[in-house]
C-alpha cells in the first residue's frame, strides 16, 4: 500500500518547533537573561560602592598616610572603567559557573562568591571607614584566599568562568600590596 506524502499531516517540518517547546525555550531564555542581569548587577553595584568610596579616600585620607604609588586625579576615570569591567566579568563568571557547572556544587560556588563580595566590602569599611589598617590588611589577605578559591572552583565548574575571575584575582593581589603599604606607613601613627 502506497502512502502519499500529503497523508502524513502529523509530521512537521524539521525547522518548525511546537508551541509548547517554543514557550519553554522563551521561558528559559528569559530566565537566563534575568539571572545574568542579576549576576552582573550585584557585583557591579558592589564595585561602584567600593570604587566610589575608596577613590576619594585614597586621594585624601583624613588620617592615614597614603602610599606614593596611588593614582593621580586624571587617572581616576580609567580606574572606574577598568574596575567596572572587572566587576562585570566577575558577575559573568558566577553566572557561567552556576548555570553550566555541576548541580551539586551550586551552593558551594554561591557561598564562596558571597564570602568574597562580603570581604571586599568589609575591606572598604576597615581601611577607610574605621581607619583600621591592621584589620584591612588581614581582610585583604582573607579576600585574596577567597578569590583564589573562587577562581579555582569556578574554573573547575566551567573553564571560561575561571578565566573571567583572573583579572579580579590580579586586582586583589594589588589590594594586598596596597593594604600592606598602608599598614607599614600607618602602624606607628595609629
Amino acid at each position: 500500500m502506497r502512502r502519499s506524502i500529503h497523508s502524513q499531516s502529523h509530521i512537521t517540518e524539521p525547522h518548525q518547533v511546537s508551541r509548547p517547546k517554543q514557550k519553554n525555550i522563551m521561558r528559559r531564555t528569559i530566565d537566563y537573561i534575568t539571572e545574568l542581569s542579576l549576576c552582573i548587577i550585584v557585583p557591579t553595584l558592589c564595585g561602584a560602592t567600593v570604587i566610589g568610596s575608596v577613590v576619594p579616600s585614597i586621594q585624601n585620607p583624613p588620617l592615614l598616610k597614603k602610599p606614593g604609588w596611588v593614582m593621580v586625579d586624571h587617572e581616576q576615570g580609567l580606574l572606574y572603567v577598568i574596575a567596572m569591567a572587572i566587576y562585570v566579568m566577575m558577575g559573568c563568571a558566577i553566572f557561567v559557573a552556576y548555570e553550566f557547572g555541576s548541580p551539586f556544587k551550586k551552593k558551594t560556588l554561591l557561598g564562596l562568591y558571597i564570602v568574597q563580595l562580603s570581604l571586599n566590602l568589609l575591606w572598604l569599611l576597615l581601611a577607610f571607614g574605621m581607619q583600621n589598617v591592621e584589620g584591612a590588611l588581614v581582610d585583604s589577605v582573607l579576600l585574596l584566599i577567597s578569590v583564589i578559591l573562587c577562581t579555582q572552583q569556578f574554573g573547575i565548574a566551567h573553564k571560561i568562568s575561571g578565566y573571567l575571575m583572573l583579572p579580579y584575582s590580579i586586582c586583589t593581589h594589588v589590594l594586598v600590596a596596597y593594604s600592606t603599604h598602608l599598614y607599614v606607613l600607618n602602624r606607628k601613627a595609629i
